[in-house]
């Protein structure tokens, strides 16, 4: 018996199959499938799954290519904000000091 058959001793009756895509800001997308066995064999079956799974990642990509933009442009956004608050406040600073008047007068 072949270390690689395992026909005698078992019989698979499913396979599954992921990938997992790494995108901006530490996230992470995982696709995947289990298929069941029935007619084919059982490296047919993950071929086929396999094949199913990539054009559902190619898909997902495709959907997703302004994903990145989208999330990039939100922390910008919280970036602004946050400086615009800053500014905001440090202009108060600013008129307060300027109701003291000329401290060199």
């Amino acid at each position: 018996m072949d270390i690689l058959d395992i026909s005698d001793s078992m019989k698979i009756k499913e396979v599954s199959f992921e990938r997992l895509r790494t995108f901006g800001d530490y996230e992470n997308v995982r696709i995947g499938a289990v298929a069941f066995i029935d007619k084919d064999t059982p490296e047919g079956t993950l071929h086929n799954l396999r094949s199913w799974v990539d054009g559902e990642v190619d898909r997902f990509i495709g959907d997703s290519e302004v994903e990145p933009l989208k999330w990039r442009k939100e922390r910008m956004q919280k970036e602004y904000d946050e400086l615009a608050e800053k500014v905001k406040k440090l202009r108060e600073v600013v008129k307060t000091l300027d109701s003291f008047g000329d401290f060199n007068a």
